[in-house]
């Protein structure tokens, strides 16, 4: 026996080519694919397959599949299966007409798909076969009887209940699946529906054979206690004509109790889906691969301005772009990692623009093709303004902390106007030393603060002191010395968010531990207190002070260059060194000799 040859009618491509390549894998040879009603009744008249899976919609014809079902079932003969996105009773009643051999909800599961196709190719055997049977003369019914062990093996392997009744509607043959018996045998064969059946059922039955003698074939539904679980069953009663002569009905049953729960489940589902979706505040939408839009929310033709789902439906989301060049990243990063997210300005109908935060992910089929994009967007122009005042309101801040710090800075220059500028020089020196060592933003920002403050412990030394030009006694240079501790007292309490007191009370420590206030050595001191004792000791000695004239750039970095190691960082010395070469001045010339 070859290949069974099915017939795949499927408007949409992509899921008829998924459904060729399934059945293909699943061992089905398929005869080809149509679109339209009108084709698969041509194909099917030319090609005569095993079999048709048809999806109810096709196109914008909603009942174009049920008119081809019922043409290739009732006309040719070819059993049919409905495969459809749909699940609500008036499309399941109107696509009963067709007498279809099963449904398969999309998407379709493999193995739910196989078993469908095993068992309506089963049927359509047994249904010529009953055909053919019908055909034969009377005595064929006697044959009937008598290869009825075989008949029961045959039917032992279906998963259906099978009832045969006699021309007066008595039950002459009954078979149901394993552990599946509401009643024996005995009970049901010789009897009446109406003597073993609830009435409703009884009347379905009735209805049906009264189609069964005028030739014709009846299907429903109904539902029935077995073993004390309620079960939902699907009939088609199939009258026996023998000899042109009414002869009885077979009435094969299938137990779709599990399917009536997956409906269920499913049009449950596609409920709080289609809830969820109708009502976020977020804009959801689905895309084809070149941009033009499926389907949308209502938040997202919110968003935008739009009046309508129907109106900005088709268009194509590259014109919502304020900026061509957004499109092309988001373009270019789509194809490197198939999710993208970003911040980009939008262009609303009446022209406005908006910032969207906007998500999207792409979707593919079993061979990697992308079937469609779909993605999210949220109108966050609201938080973007939000976010440009909190930076201009940390601009202001940092503008008045800085001033506040400059000002602190300057009470002491005002008490010692020979040194004015010193401690904006040494921060200017410094912060150019830290850029070139590399350091981070961060440490550099510490360093300009302390270099700023950090004679700020001279306001505890009488003004005299400071601008005495003769040589300091002993009792006032320890007066001197004491500016860092001070400094260090003054600013401990204040909450930096650096350690501005320590680099300040450090700024005099030396290398080897020959510095003040403590004495330490290398590693005990901060790196940013090394750096401004550079800078401290070369703005010193090229300024003029009260006790002596300038000495010069020269001296003074000849001065650092012959302590690097000992009394100065090497790394801060050699930075230094390169500042200079690289051409760096101070500010304020005409202080430097």
């Amino acid at each position: 026996m070859g290949k069974p040859n099915i017939l795949i009618v499927e408007d949409e491509i992509i899921t008829a080519e998924d459904l060729r390549e399934t059945l293909i894998q699943g061992g089905y040879s398929v005869c080809g694919i149509a679109t339209t009603m009108d084709e698969a009744i041509q194909l099917a008249k030319r090609k005569k397959p095993d079999l048709a899976l048809i999806d109810i919609v096709l196109g914008n014809d909603r009942k174009g599949g049920i008119r081809a079902a019922r043409e290739i079932n009732s006309v040719l003969e070819i059993p049919v299966i409905y495969i459809t996105a749909y699940s609500d009773e008036e499309t399941f009643r109107e696509a009963k007409i067709a007498e279809p051999f099963g449904y398969l909800i999309k998407p379709i599961d493999e193995r739910e798909l196989y078993l469908n196709i095993e068992i309506a190719l089963y049927k359509s055997r047994v249904e010529r076969e009953l055909k053919r049977v019908n055909k034969e003369k009377e005595e064929a019914i006697e044959q009937l009887r008598s290869s009825e062990s075989l008949m029961k093996a045959i039917l032992a392997s279906m998963k259906d209940y099978v009832f045969v009744v006699d021309e007066e509607g008595r039950f002459i043959f009954y078979n149901a699946p394993k552990n599946e018996l509401f009643l024996s045998p005995e009970e049901f064969i010789g009897k009446t529906p109406r003597e073993v059946l609830p009435p409703k059922v009884v009347k379905l039955f009735e209805n049906a054979f009264k189609g069964n003698k005028r030739g014709e074939t009846a299907s429903f539904e109904y539902e029935l206690d077995i073993r004390g679980q309620k079960k939902c069953l699907s009939a088609r009663q199939s009258p026996i004509f023998i000899g042109g002569k009414f002869r009885g009905a077979v009435i094969v049953a299938r137990d779709i109790t599990e399917l009536k729960e997956s409906e269920k489940r499913l049009k449950e589902s596609e409920e709080k889906y289609r809830s969820l979706f109708e009502n976020i505040p977020v804009g959801l939408y689905r895309t084809t691969p070149n941009g033009r839009i499926i389907e949308v929310n209502p938040a997202f033709v919110e968003i935008l301005g739009y009046s309508s789902v129907e109106e900005i439906k088709d268009l194509s989301t590259s014109r919502f772009y304020l900026r061509k060049m957004d499109r092309e990243r988001w373009k270019r990063e789509m194809e490197e990692k198939d999710v993208v997210h970003m911040e980009v300005q939008f262009k609303r109908k009446d022209g406005s623009v908006i910032w969207v935060k906007e998500s999207t992910r792409a979707v593919r089929n079993r061979k990697g093709k992308i079937v469609y994009y779909e993605g999210s967007i949220q109108d966050i122009t609201q938080s973007k303004l939000l976010e440009e005042e909190l930076r201009e309101s940390i601009r202001f801040m940092r503008k008045l902390f800085e001033d506040t710090v400059s000002a602190l800075g300057s009470v002491v220059e005002v008490r010692d106007p020979y040194t004015a500028g010193h401690q904006k020089r040494v921060t200017e020196l410094a912060v150019a030393i830290a850029r070139e060592m590399g350091l981070e933003e961060r440490r550099i920002e510490a360093i300009r603060v302390a270099g700023l403050l950090h004679d700020i412990g001279k306001l505890a030394v009488p003004s005299e002191i400071l601008v005495k030009p003769t040589k300091l006694t002993e009792h006032e240079f320890m007066l001197i010395r004491s500016h860092p501790e001070i400094g260090y007292e003054l600013l401990k309490k204040i909450d930096f968010p650096w350690p501005i007191a320590e680099i300040v009370l450090q700024h005099h420590e030396r290398v080897d531990g020959s510095g003040y206030p403590k004495g330490l050595k290398n590693g005990e001191i901060l790196l940013e207190a090394r750096i401004i004792a550079v800078a401290d000791v070369v703005e010193a000695m090229s300024s003029h002070r009260p006790y002596r004239a300038a000495l010069g750039i020269d001296k003074a970095l000849e001065e650092i260059a012959s302590k690097r190691g000992k009394y100065y960082d090497e790394s801060a010395v050699d930075a230094c060194l390169r500042v200079f070469e690289k051409g760096f001045k101070f500010e304020r010339e005409e202080d430097i000799a």
